[in-house]
């Protein structure tokens, strides 16, 4: 390791990178992209220091011009006899189609000279970074979100790590540190003797190298153990609760059983200094303590599958870093008692420029839904419809093709007024029997929208109804 790049990465201490191509669009919108707008495939940087308390613009992440990234792997790329390494990654460079229940990524290493100068990069990108054949980010990963971690640390910590990384099973591709007695277990690490019998889980302490380091926890566990490690090893360990960002399967909810032991899921999308993510595109899995001051960056996101694989957490105990991602982790969705059961609402007018608070969804308490049905909920002499959907209220087990629903309604008599409501709502409205909003939808996400029409515009509406072969309930 260059003496020139120690001092400097001595001088910083550490460093986090989130890596985005951000395009230009709105935050509280829908997929809107302006496509006429580039993308810029920059990144935000926290760097230990006098800038630690704002994320950094990062110049463009997919060129090899001097930023946080390209720095902290400057004798990765390329040979340098003061810097040896080991590389890990379950989707190596350059080596198609590897098998591996792993998903850490990551790059351990050393000054094998006489000089105490080491670091510790875990990172979420796939095929990356290529060992001493120059600096190529992937194209496929710069459109997705991504967290790049980079510890200084003293080489005495490195048997630790070794250690939780033989229960986590990484996929080695590179290896050039020589073997040396003090270091047993990353001996072991790269001879392929992984921890598959008991502990199965490991804790281990470390601490980066400046006389005021950072605090870090690596936390890992077995395919054996058939621990899901957010709720048997992270909770339990921090003791607190947790807000989680990650992507994650139908399977695994919001979890709050425990008092002061929740699981809370972060929604999407998050804000970044300015700048929006979502987990269709970010992979960069991510908790943050609820209370305290811990953040940890996590190889497996939050799904059901990871019982039977191994995982480890890289948990740091600083208030800065704490700080800036508990701010993103305030938009949080927990299952905390009582829960909201309302919508926002956009609704024509004056108000129409900003989303409105609905009432309670669950009950008939004159909110927008249930005005906009009033007359399809209850009988009235000046209203007729027609119900279509594919999952009908009481009618079970029906076969269809169609997945639209909606309720087309007009006045049969001489005044023109006439509506049209589209939704994704199964089961819903109950026709002339009161308002029921089925109890298995409300905590998922629906789309209700109520057309003020003519009666000359029904037809139309008809005909393409009837294109699409719906299920149709006339009453009248």
């Amino acid at each position: 390791m260059h003496a020139d790049k120690e001092c400097c990465i001595m001088r910083i201490g550490w460093i986090i990178v989130l890596c985005f191509s951000f395009p230009r669009y709105s935050v509280a919108t829908s997929k809107c992209y302006n496509l006429d707008a580039p993308a810029r495939n920059i990144g935000k940087a926290l760097i230990a220091g006098g800038n630690a308390n704002a994320w950094q613009n990062t110049p463009v992440l997919t060129q090899d011009n001097n930023h946080a990234v390209v720095k902290s792997l400057e004798h990765v790329i390329q040979a340098n006899p003061g810097n040896k390494f080991i590389a890990y990654n379950n989707i190596p460079p350059n080596i198609p189609k590897v098998k591996t229940k792993s998903n850490s990524k990551g790059v351990l290493m050393m000054n094998p000279g006489v000089q105490d100068e080491a670091s510790w990069i875990v990172h979420t990108i796939p095929g990356f970074p290529k060992a001493l054949t120059g600096y190529v980010f992937p194209p496929a990963e710069i459109q997705k979100g991504h967290l790049f971690i980079c510890l200084t640390i003293k080489e005495s910590e490195i048997d630790a790590i070794a250690m939780a990384l033989r229960i986590a099973t990484p996929l080695i591709y590179h290896n050039d540190i020589p073997d040396d007695p003090a270091r047993p277990n990353l001996k072991k690490l790269v001879n392929g003797e992984s921890r598959l019998t008991p502990p199965l889980t490991v804790t281990r302490q470390i601490s980066t190298a400046n006389a005021a380091g950072l605090k870090v926890t690596i936390y890992s566990k077995g395919e054996k153990s058939k621990y899901e490690i957010y709720r048997r090893v992270l909770v339990k360990k921090l003791k607190t609760s947790i807000k989680v960002w990650t992507t994650r399967d139908k399977i695994l909810k919001s979890d709050c059983r425990i008092l002061n032991r929740n699981i809370k899921l972060v929604t999407s999308p998050i804000t970044i200094g300015g700048h929006a993510s979502s987990l269709e595109s970010d992979v960069s899995q991510w908790l943050i303590s609820d209370p305290g001051n811990k953040f940890c960056i996590i190889d497996k996101p939050y799904h059901k599958s990871q019982t039977k694989e191994p995982a480890m957490a890289v948990c740091i105990d600083d208030a800065t870093i704490f700080g800036h991602f508990n701010l993103i982790g305030q938009n949080k969705h927990a299952s905390e008692p009582p829960a909201r059961n309302i919508g926002k609402a956009l609704i024509g007018g004056v108000n129409a420029n900003g989303w409105q608070n609905t009432q309670d969804l669950t009950g008939p308490n004159n909110h927008a839904v249930v005005k906009s049905l009033e007359h399809v909920i209850m009988a009235n002499a000046a209203n007729k419809f027609i119900a279509y959907n594919n999952i009908p209220p009481d009618v079970p087990k029906v076969k269809t093709k169609s997945n639209s629903k909606g309720v087309l309604m007009m006045n049969p008599g001489d005044l023109d007024e006439a509506s049209w409501i589209v939704h994704t709502i199964p089961g819903f409205p109950k026709a002339l029997t009161g308002y029921v909003f089925p109890p298995a939808e409300i905590q998922k996400g629906h789309l209700f929208i109520c057309l003020t029409i003519k009666e000359s515009e029904i037809d139309a509406i008809e005909h393409s109804q009837q294109q699409k072969k719906l299920l149709n309930d006339l009453i009248g």
